[in-house]
């Protein structure tokens, strides 16, 4: 079993865990105040995980989020186009019942698994297949929807795109499994309560 590291987000008010060095992105890029971006200290097809906090989407019911948070991802990572995305399983469950149990009761937690194929630049001609999980924590009392994105890019051979082997996808699952396990909201206040 992979060695698990604690890690903070926003400044200690939620703390996780990831299953491998992580490199906290905002150590040499300009990252949003929303967001906390980290990526595999690995040296090929490294996992990146994205943690942001949005305005909650009120019109939106909890069975339609999943594909409405896939599909805005796609649109800003270039994958406008359906066959640039693919959506392959969308979850609905509640906090507690197998996922996120330091959350509150009742809290829905939907999570996605699909594909895209990804502009890595922004002018289109670095394209990256890529396989993504989305988790979103819904707080609807907080007026947040909190979303979690895990991506394992696709290692290339010869220009093409080569799926990821199934122990890859295996540590990705494993990684995206805890994240959510050990999700914890420890200062309330971040979400202005």
């Amino acid at each position: 079993m992979a060695r698990i590291e604690p890690v903070s987000f926003y400044g200690g008010a939620i703390t996780t865990a990831f299953t491998a060095k992580y490199i906290d992105v905002s150590n040499f890029r300009v990252v949003p105040d929303h967001q906390e971006v980290w990526t595999e200290d690995a040296q090929t097809t490294p996992l990146a995980l994205i943690c942001e906090i949005n305005e909650y989407r009120s019109g939106l019911s909890d069975d339609a989020c999943g594909q409405f948070f896939f599909d805005d991802l796609a649109t800003l990572n270039g994958a406008t186009s359906p066959d640039r995305r693919t959506l392959s399983s969308s979850t609905v469950r509640t906090a507690g019942s197998g996922i996120a149990p330091r959350l509150p009761p009742e809290t829905p937690v939907v999570v996605v698994k699909g594909s895209q194929i990804v502009d890595r630049r922004s002018d289109g001609r670095v394209q990256k297949e890529v396989t993504m999980w989305l988790g979103a924590i819904r707080l609807p009392q907080y007026t947040s929807d909190i979303l979690i994105t895990l991506t394992l890019p696709h290692a290339e051979v010869d220009d093409c795109a080569v799926a990821p082997t199934t122990e890859a996808l295996q540590k990705a699952e494993q990684m995206f499994a805890t994240v959510f396990e050990q999700f914890e909201v420890k200062n309330w206040g971040l979400f202005g309560c």
